[in-house]
């Protein structure tokens, strides 16, 4: 115990301490909560109604949240890192929603989903893809495809 109305204050290198932590979190906490989730649906009631539109605003971090629907259009990766591109199977576990939200690369291109260039920890999750050519691509660069 302490003699006096006031405790002991700390001592100067736990104060110091306490400071850096403090600053390192106040550093790190918005990095940490800068991902945004960018909805897509085609009725227009979300902020996107095209998935690439809202791939192309998308930064390491983000979700591209699809709801239900069957959007022609051909995706493309390139040049994303740390993004997941996913139906609403992934926020509910109801697995009904990968084949009612489809993703038709019948527009007459060559590829319905491309990951050409530096493409690092894309996930592409819930979705029933159709339609695209494909087409083998000889080269050493990564390119994977889903036809």
């Amino acid at each position: 115990m302490w003699s006096g109305d006031k405790p002991p204050l700390p001592d100067k290198i736990s104060g110091d301490r306490m400071k850096r932590c403090f600053t390192l979190v106040i550093i790190l906490l918005p990095l940490i909560c800068l991902s945004v989730t960018r909805q897509v649906a085609l009725d227009g009631s979300q902020t996107y109604t095209s998935i690439q539109t809202a791939i192309n605003d998308a930064v390491s971090g983000d979700i591209v949240l699809v709801h239900p629907g069957r959007y022609f259009e051909n995706i493309d990766l390139s040049n994303k890192s740390n993004l997941i591109l996913t139906s609403l199977e992934y926020t509910s576990a109801d697995t009904s929603y990968i084949s009612s939200t489809i993703i038709d690369g019948s527009n007459g291109n060559t590829s319905t989903i491309l990951c050409y260039e530096n493409v690092v920890d894309c996930t592409i999750r819930g979705f029933s893809i159709t339609g695209g050519k494909g087409y083998e691509f000889p080269s050493a660069a990564n390119l994977f495809q889903v036809k």
